[in-house]
């Protein structure tokens, strides 16, 4: 009985391929990580910095805000990587929301702090323009290069890993823009900010869920 029995593993077993290991997950989010800043340091050196860069950077707010944006873009990768290992926490969901509270915070803050009116501002629709094409530019390569390293994990929690991968994407992305571009009805601020972010996170979030490679 016990040759046919090892015919039978030997020619299920004969054709497969040999698993290669996943990068630990920490090194996986540097390496992400990295990658993402010298894209979107690419991204504002093609754009341009704000005019007012030299005073924003003495600006507590602004600076609270693109730091919180970037520190939210690393551990919400962080965070999507490991929960897409089934062995891992489901409290890894959590890790960004501290940059996250940050992020919405210093942008908020600024926008009351230089509080101007639409009707005192300048026309927008040009800059406004300027601004989601440097937020679309920033978001699909950073996308693309997520969803990729993600799908080799195939995951069992896609929907969570997808949402936890577009907040990254959308808060690398904003930093760009907050480097790029100055807006300056406060409206317009939030809505190019803080409403474009969160229409990313929904659209990326509800497709990634869906086109995750499934687990097994």
């Amino acid at each position: 009985m016990s040759q046919p029995t090892d015919d039978l593993i030997a020619r299920l077993t004969g054709n497969l391929a040999p698993v290669k290991r996943l990068t630990p997950p920490l090194w996986r989010a540097a390496g992400l990580a990295a990658l993402a800043t010298l894209f979107l340091t690419l991204l504002v050196a093609v754009r341009g910095l704000r005019p007012d860069i030299a005073i924003k950077i003495a600006d507590p707010s602004f600076l609270t805000a693109v730091g919180a944006a970037w520190l939210t873009g690393v551990t919400a990768t962080m965070a999507a990587l490991e929960i897409s290992l089934p062995d891992r926490s489901q409290t890894w969901i959590w890790l960004p929301a501290p940059a996250a509270l940050l992020w919405v915070w210093g942008v908020g803050w600024g926008c009351l702090a230089h509080w101007v009116t639409i009707l005192e501002a300048r026309p927008v629709e040009e800059s406004s323009v300027r601004c989601l094409t440097t937020l679309v530019a920033g978001s699909i390569p950073l996308a693309l290069v997520l969803w990729k390293s993600l799908g080799r994990a195939k995951p069992l929690r896609r929907s969570a890993t997808a949402w936890l991968a577009a907040v990254a994407v959308a808060a690398f992305a904003d930093a760009a823009h907050l480097l790029c571009h100055v807006v300056e009805a406060t409206v317009f601020v939030l809505l190019m900010n803080l409403g474009v972010a969160a229409v990313s996170i929904i659209v990326l979030g509800g497709i990634g869920g869906r086109v995750l490679p499934r687990a097994g």
